[in-house]
């Protein structure tokens, strides 16, 4: 308040140079920065700051003597005296002290030209680096270690300096720098000391040099036995993606083979090929010839085989889908995989490509330019669909589901969609004479579709009610397969469709769509684009409860499963799928359990930048089943807040709202974030916890909720907006009573 009102006296010149002498005197750190401001913009600063030695002066001149009363005056003069010097000395101290650089900008300097250099490991710079690392201050080795990450090139005079930093792997704050060595320096030991980094964090700071070797164009026996073989076996161990493209023919045969030897001694499930990202297009006309040769020269069994082609053409499409980098993949690729699809021999492989066709398909990134976007696509899938036996359910079914999204990516895309006659009648045969209801209903839809020509396609409730009039069950099963054809049309309106018509005949289908839903549930191990595509039944399932809860309830506890099977089955669905809307159906039954906080970080984590997504399945939660769950809780909480990860916020406003309806008291969770941030709720990282994902801002929400739910109050989250509009309001009652944050003295009234 002083400060500010120092300040405003701006206009009165003399009485605020007065009030600075006076209030520098006080040696105060409270005014210190109103006084610096004004120091700034002070000309005659040093006539001020002399100003006590100048009236000393005058005293002293008009005195002729002293007498022995004088004594105490004279000792506090000179205290005061000496006291302004130290304050001047201050000062200029500090300001030379600001003229010092860091280290760390003493390493940047090294680099002449960092734009250029900055990941060169020069020889200036190890030797620097060697002397920082002998002296015992280390406050600034996580700015060397972020600095020297980025350094993907050593030179050759560096490399006998940074040799020497593999005497600090039994330093746990400096054992990078050895690891670092070790990736530049091969030696006997360097495989063992390299399965050792992916046992640390610190491969995460060596994520660049990783990404380097594996991209390079050429390299030597040895490098690829030292380095890269325990490189890429240490990122698959960690599930590590290195988002690396592989440009030399060495390596991509060395991942090739680790693959094969992966499949033949069925240890695992996960491909090798998941470490890096794809392979460059010089080398993909050499990655279609090894297909080739591998289909039809190889001596594994069938079923090894199949497998091995799968693979390898899962990762060529998933890079389709990741990037919309059409320039990276040429059209042999795409007409090496047409040429899969249509060989009987390998059957397993016919459906995988199909669900991947599909798969790119209803990707929003798939785009005229996009190589599997052309003209060809149709013709190819129609003469799967003529040439496919009834018996081949599996492939039929893809390739209805891809052709239908075909026809309507091609309307979206105003490509050419016209469908000749023979394939409109082939396509209403298969609907009518096959007796499997999926291919009968898709089969249908893609019929409807290719009757729409060129003319834009526009999917309303009035087009399925023209062309889906038909019988209840069946037109049940023609809704729930539209939901896997996606046209920006299509998706909420066939999705109100499909609730809509089985409450209207709930007795007819509900049992059925019960159970047809929990079998999904329990199926849930593989979902992904290559996998059978099925109806989001977890969706509609839960839109379903919440529209009509009590009918929905009374069906399911009439189910062989009932209602807690029904809710273990959402919670291991979680697992494989990272499915919000399982979240918000456990939610929705009002009770959570330990096994919503398994759902919680199965799924949290991929929507925590959702946060009223979140919210909005919280508010369903009525009842806590025990403590242990609170526990838990906390413990995710502890978890993902020490790992930097703003989910850890959306768990504090669950905390907050299990503490809002008398679940939690306020001071058990005020003591867990005083654990996290070193009992300092400013003691963390403020770049990741900021604005609404600041826990300060949560807990301003807490108060003592007493009789909340009889007085029938709302609970509401915090916003920035509020904390705005009720600061002004609480100001008066804070400085009144300045006790602890949560008491009934200081309320957020929202």
């Amino acid at each position: 308040m002083i400060g500010k009102k120092f300040n405003e006296n701006s206009i009165d010149k003399q009485n605020q140079e007065s009030a600075y002498v006076a209030l520098r005197m006080l040696n105060d750190i409270n005014p210190s920065y109103y006084l610096s401001k004004f120091e700034k913009q002070t000309i005659n600063l040093s006539d001020l700051l002399h100003f006590n030695s100048t009236i000393f002066f005058h005293y002293f001149s008009d005195k002729s003597s002293f007498d022995s009363s004088d004594i105490t005056l004279l000792s506090s003069m000179y205290l005061i005296e000496l006291s302004a010097d130290i304050q001047i000395l201050e000062m200029y101290m500090n300001k030379i002290q600001q003229k010092k650089i860091s280290p760390l900008e003493e390493l940047d300097q090294l680099w002449k030209d960092p734009l250029k250099y900055k990941e060169i490991m020069t020889i200036e710079v190890a030797n620097w680096i060697t002397k920082y690392l002998e002296l015992s201050n280390r406050e600034y080795i996580d700015g060397i270690i972020e600095r020297v990450s980025s350094c993907c090139i050593v030179e050759e005079t560096a490399y006998e300096i940074i040799h020497t930093w593999r005497v600090y792997r039994t330093d746990k704050d400096l054992k990078f720098f050895a690891y670092y060595a070790v990736l530049f320096c091969i030696e006997d030991n360097s495989i063992e000391i390299l399965n050792e980094m992916f046992d640390t964090h610190n491969y995460l700071h060596l994520k660049n040099v990783i990404k380097n070797w594996l991209e390079l164009e050429s390299v030597t026996s040895s490098f690829v036995s030292n380095i890269l073989i325990p490189i890429i076996q240490g990122a698959y161990r960690i599930l590590m993606h290195t988002s690396a493209y592989i440009r030399c023919k060495e390596i991509l045969d060395l991942l090739l083979t680790m693959e094969q030897e992966r499949i033949l001694s069925a240890v695992s499930n996960r491909s090798f090929l998941s470490v890096v990202r794809s392979c460059s297009k010089n080398l993909q006309p050499y990655l279609i010839q090894h297909l080739q040769d591998f289909n039809i020269k190889n001596q594994f069994e069938n079923t090894i085989k199949e497998q091995y082609l799968i693979t390898i053409i899962k990762w060529i499409i998933l890079e389709s889908i990741d990037t919309n980098n059409t320039e990276n993949m040429s059209i042999e690729v795409y007409e090496c995989i047409i040429t899969f699809l249509h060989d009987q021999q390998i059957s397993l492989v016919q459906t995988m490509i199909a669900n991947g066709i599909n798969g790119i398909l209803i990707s929003d990134r798939a785009n005229k330019g996009h190589v599997f976007i052309r003209d060809d696509l149709k013709k190819q899938l129609e003469d799967i669909i003529d040439k496919t036996n009834i018996d081949r359910e599996d492939l039929l079914a893809a390739c209805l589901l891809a052709y239908g999204n075909c026809l309507l990516k091609f309307n979206y895309l105003e490509m050419n969609q016209n469908v000749s006659i023979e394939i409109q009648n082939l396509l209403e045969q298969v609907s009518l004479m096959s007796s499997s209801e999926i291919i009968s209903a898709r089969a249908l839809l893609c019929s409807l579709f290719s009757k729409n020509g060129n003319v834009k396609f526009q999917c309303s409730s009035n087009w399925i009610k023209n062309n889906l009039n038909l019988p209840v069950q069946k037109r049940y099963n023609v809704l729930l397969q539209l939901t896997l054809y996606k046209h920006p049309s299509l998706s909420f309106t066939v999705e109100d469709e499909i609730k809509n018509h089985i409450k209207a005949h709930s007795s007819m289908l509900l049992d059925k769509f019960l159970n047809e839903l929990y079998d999904d549930l329990c199926n849930n191990d593989s979902k992904n684009i290559f996998s059978e595509y099925k109806p989001d039944y977890v969706y509609i399932g839960w839109t379903l409860f919440i529209s009509k809860s009590d009918t929905f309830f009374d069906a399911l506890q009439k189910t062989s499963f009932r209602e807690q099977k029904f809710k273990t089955a959402l919670c291991q669905a979680s697992k494989a799928t990272d499915d919000i809307w399982c979240l918000g159906f456990y939610a929705s039954f009002g009770e959570i359990t330990n096994e919503f906080v398994e759902i919680l970080t199965n799924v949290g984590e991929k929507y925590e930048s959702e946060p009223e997504t979140l919210k909005s399945h919280f508010r369903k939660i009525k009842s806590v089943s025990g403590r242990d769950v609170i526990d838990n809780l906390f413990e995710l909480f502890q978890l993902k807040f020490r790992s930097k990860s703003k989910f850890s916020i959306r768990i504090l406003e669950l905390l907050v709202y299990l503490t809002q309806q008398g679940f939690i008291s306020a001071l058990d969770v005020h003591h867990q974030v005083s654990i996290v941030t070193g009992n300092g709720l400013y003691e963390y990282d403020k770049i990741i916890f900021s604005n609404d994902n600041d826990p300060f801002f949560c807990l301003l929400k807490l108060r003592k909720f007493e009789g909340m739910k009889d007085r029938g109050e709302e609970v509401r989250f915090l916003t920035m907006e509020n904390i705005v509009a009720n600061f002004k309001k609480n100001i008066r009652r804070a400085d009144k009573d300045s006790g602890f944050l949560f008491e009934e003295s200081f309320s957020l009234d929202m």
